[in-house]
């Protein structure tokens, strides 16, 4: 089963378009690092309030995203998001299930 990673963050609105430009950078030096990496960004559509929802979705040949591979995409993260402050990201893990 190949495991994949979804990771979701807010940022206030009025650093919406920085945050989104750290994490374009973030997803494409990961992708460079790591060509079998397949990267996804996503904005929460129609939210409301006061803050702006991001997703990160990443997949990989089996056996999918590896601890190695998580570990190297926090490392990256923590240094393209360095100007804005990391924001607080919620990693969810899932395998592919037959059928």
């Amino acid at each position: 089963m190949a495991r994949e990673l979804f990771i979701y963050w807010k940022v206030p609105l009025a650093q919406a378009e920085a945050a989104h430009g750290a994490a374009a950078a973030l997803l494409q030096a990961l992708t460079q690092a790591q060509p079998a990496l397949q990267v996804r960004l996503l904005r929460r559509a129609d939210e409301g309030g006061d803050k702006a929802t991001f997703m990160e979705t990443y997949r990989a040949p089996a056996p999918g995203v590896t601890a190695a591979m998580q570990a190297a995409i926090q490392a990256e993260a923590e240094r393209a998001f360095a100007a804005l402050g990391l924001p607080a990201r919620h990693v969810e893990a899932f395998e592919d299930l037959p059928g």
